[in-house]
C-alpha cells in the first residue's frame, strides 16, 4: 500500500514538474516574443537615429561653412576699414551681417539640440533593450537548467521504479 502511495506521489510530483516546465516554457516563449517585438520596435528608431545623425553632420558642416564665411567677412571688414573713408558705415553693414549670421548660427545650434536629445533617448532605449535581452537569456538559461534537473529527477525515478520492480520479482 505504501509503495502505491510512493508511486502516486511520484506520479503527482512528475506531473507537477512537467506542468511547471510547461509553464516555464510558455513564459520563455512570451519573453522571447517580447524581446523580438522590442527589437522590431527599435528598428525604426535606429533608422531615425541614422537619419538624424546625417542631419546633424550636415548641420555641423553648414555651421563650419558659416564660421568660415564669418571669418572671411571679418577679414574684409579689417581690409575695408583701412582702404575706405566711410569705415564706420561699412563696419555697420558688416556688423549687421555678422549679427544675422550669428542669429542663424544660434538658430542652427538650437536646431541641433533636438537631434542630440533624441539620439541620447535612443541610446537609453538601446541600453534598455540590451538589458532586457540579457534578462531573457538569463531566464532561458535558468529554465534550461531547471529542465535538465527535472529530466534527471524523472530518470532517477524511472530507474528507482525499475529497480523496485526487479526486486519484487
Amino acid at each position: 500500500m505504501e509503495f502505491k502511495n510512493d508511486i502516486t506521489d511520484s506520479s503527482n510530483l512528475t506531473a507537477a514538474k512537467i506542468a511547471e516546465l510547461e509553464n516555464m516554457k510558455e513564459n520563455l516563449k512570451r519573453a522571447k516574443d517580447d524581446a523580438m517585438q522590442s527589437w522590431l520596435d527599435s528598428r525604426p528608431l535606429i533608422g531615425e537615429l541614422e537619419k538624424m545623425q546625417s542631419e546633424l553632420a550636415n548641420a555641423r558642416a553648414r555651421v563650419m561653412k558659416a564660421n568660415t564665411v564669418i571669418s572671411e567677412q571679418q577679414a574684409q571688414i579689417g581690409t575695408a576699414g583701412m582702404g575706405i573713408k566711410s569705415t564706420k558705415e561699412e563696419e555697420e553693414k558688416f556688423h549687421i551681417i555678422i549679427n544675422h549670421k550669428s542669429q542663424e548660427l544660434h538658430k542652427k545650434q538650437e536646431t541641433l539640440q533636438t537631434p542630440q536629445l533624441t539620439y541620447e533617448a535612443i541610446q537609453l532605449e538601446a541600453e534598455a533593450f540590451a538589458t532586457s535581452a540579457a534578462q531573457v537569456l538569463r531566464y532561458i538559461n535558468d529554465s534550461e537548467a531547471e529542465w535538465r534537473t527535472s529530466v534527471s529527477l524523472e530518470e532517477k525515478l524511472v530507474a528507482k521504479n525499475n529497480r523496485d520492480s526487479a526486486f519484487k520479482r
